[in-house]
């Protein structure tokens, strides 16, 4: 039950960030937990090439996002700007307040 209410907040929000104040929401399960949901699928055991596919891309692509779902601590706990110790998808990680502005001047001349 934790993992389908994890996902639905997910898809209602776009993110694991709620869509208003921007807080991180993490599923109440263990990581481990969370892994053998994956691997329950019937795509895992397929011996044809959409069960190739689907453990290739887990294989590649969870270890990558493990940590943006599970951490809560900083950077991870809110959406922001990287200079005040938020987290964005948007920007890159090293973009700050003035970067932004300069941009933005630019853009509109």
């Amino acid at each position: 039950m934790n993992f389908i209410l994890y996902s639905a907040g997910v898809f209602l929000n776009y993110s694991n960030y709620s869509s208003f104040g921007s807080k991180k929401f993490v599923p109440e399960l263990l990581p481990e937990e969370f892994e053998a949901i994956f691997l329950s699928h019937p795509l895992n055991k397929d011996k044809t090439d959409k069960g190739t596919l689907f453990r290739k891309a887990f294989s590649e692509i969870y270890p990558k996002i493990k940590n943006e779902i599970f951490e809560y601590r900083k950077p991870f706990a809110s959406l922001g700007y990287p200079e005040e110790a938020g987290i964005t998808g948007y920007f890159s990680r090293n973009i700050n307040k003035k970067d932004l502005e300069l941009i933005k001047e630019f853009l509109e001349d």
